[in-house]
């Protein structure tokens, strides 16, 4: 795993104007180079892992924006990465790219909550724009609200007396 950082500072607040954190799934290194170029812009620190497990490994030792994550990696050839990654980090917004665009493919990674999905080859000139719409649309910002009500109502619900 590669990564690239331009001193982001995590012990701030973040804002949703802030620059991004990546991690970039892809096992191909040509289009790893690609991705982390397009985005040195919008993007200061850009983690690149090659497979699922040091992506998976990358994830656990530090908080990403968004993960652009392959479909057919060597070791995860399905949306078994997705769902993972769904399940144990599900304030990331996770982009899909697959050059395997089937409707199947398709409707399973909506299904798992990716906020975008890229067919290879896509434009590099858009990735930021797509990286930063999956980012305030990620599940966190959806759920502040929801998680804010849910904290009132267990503030206002009678403690059982023991």
């Amino acid at each position: 795993m590669w990564n690239r950082a331009r001193g982001l500072g995590e012990s701030s607040p973040r804002r949703l104007d802030d620059p991004l954190s990546v991690l970039v799934v892809e096992d191909e290194w040509l289009l790893q180079w690609a991705i982390s170029e397009a985005l040195s812009s919008c993007a200061p620190t850009v983690s690149l892992a090659s497979d699922g497990a040091s992506a998976l490994r990358a994830l656990s030792a530090h908080r990403y924006d968004v993960v652009l994550l392959d479909l057919c990696l060597p070791d995860s050839r399905d949306l078994t990465l997705l769902s993972a990654i769904r399940h144990r980090w599900p304030a990331t917004a996770v982009v899909m790219m697959t050059a395997d665009a089937t409707p199947d493919v398709l409707d399973g990674a909506r299904q798992l909550g990716a906020q975008a999905i890229l067919p290879k080859p896509f434009d590099m000139d858009r990735l930021p724009a797509v990286l930063r719409a999956a980012h305030l649309d990620r599940p966190q910002s959806r759920k502040r609200a929801d998680g804010a009500v849910a904290a009132e109502r267990e503030l206002r619900a009678p403690r059982p007396r023991r």
